[in-house]
């Protein structure tokens, strides 16, 4: 049985963590105002679909976010080591691990939310994608990263 090699998974799950955070911070503070347009984002602010005073400090939700990244980011690190001796390892392997779990953690809850909230779709499809890609992303990253114990 192949042993994992974890000091790289860890390495693999900040590089992974980095750039997933990069990814969300480019769907939300670029690809939002065009994908969901400005006019729709202040009709939902206005129309009090988000709330103007959130229920924990800004600071803490995006300490909180970031953390949640970096933890998928491990997850998919670990995962990627784990099945690569069974599924061969390379980027088709680590970028079919981070479809899967993007699917998994982005597209229920979003497909929900787009069903039965009074927001436009557009913010559905928008994180979904930020969640699926950014699962992608950090699987290819930490799969060039990770390297085979040594023996």
């Amino acid at each position: 049985m192949a042993t994992i090699n974890k000091r790289s998974v860890q390495v693999g799950a900040l590089a992974g963590g980095v750039v997933f955070f990069l990814w969300s911070m480019v769907m939300e503070f670029g690809v939002a105002g065009v994908l969901v347009g400005k006019p729709r984002m202040d009709i939902a602010m206005n129309a009090g679909w988000f709330l103007k005073d959130p229920r924990v400090p800004v600071w803490l939700f995006f300490v909180v976010w970031i953390l949640s990244l970096f933890a998928i980011s491990y997850g998919l690190a670990w995962l990627y080591a784990a099945i690569r001796a069974t599924a061969g390892p390379g980027p088709r392997t680590a970028a079919t691990l981070g479809l899967i779990v993007g699917f998994a953690a982005g597209f229920p809850l979003e497909f929900a939310h787009g069903v039965f909230q009074p927001l436009s779709g557009r913010y559905a499809v928008m994180w979904m994608l930020e969640m699926g890609i950014g699962c992608i992303l950090a699987a290819l990253t930490a799969g060039k990263v990770y390297k085979e114990p040594r023996t």
